[in-house]
């Protein structure tokens, strides 16, 4: 054993080939990252495109007058007539470039630096 481990150490095999693999996942690494940043840039975009399609989601809708006829007393009948109703979706203050913008989702580029402040 004392003279297995001097001449493990000693030993100069390999080292041209160790140093080329750290050199490919050096190379391999760099492009994992900047993979994995372009993936995250896309999967932000369409999130943002996702935000933005719910947000401009018109969610008005309108029902017609329902009318039921009905047998009545004594053989007659009675009408019932229901409506006519709805919901009517308003611009809220992110709709149509409000001015309230603190909350809303923008998609664009950022103008400038970061100032590291949270609003």
């Amino acid at each position: 054993m004392r003279k297995l481990l001097p001449r493990l150490w000693n030993d100069q095999q390999g080292v041209v080939q160790a140093a080329e693999m750290v050199l490919i996942a050096t190379v391999v690494l760099l492009g994992v990252m900047v993979g994995m940043a372009t993936w995250r840039d896309g999967i932000n975009n369409e999130m943002a495109d996702v935000a933005q399609a719910l947000d401009d989601f018109d969610q008005s809708y309108t029902v017609a007058p329902l009318t039921f006829v009905l047998p009545g007393p004594g053989g007659g009948s009675l009408t019932i007539t229901i409506g006519p109703f709805g919901f009517l979706d308003t611009d809220d203050f992110c709709d149509n470039g409000g001015t309230t913008t603190e909350h809303c989702i923008t998609i664009g580029t950022v103008s400038g630096p970061p100032d590291g402040t949270d609003d």
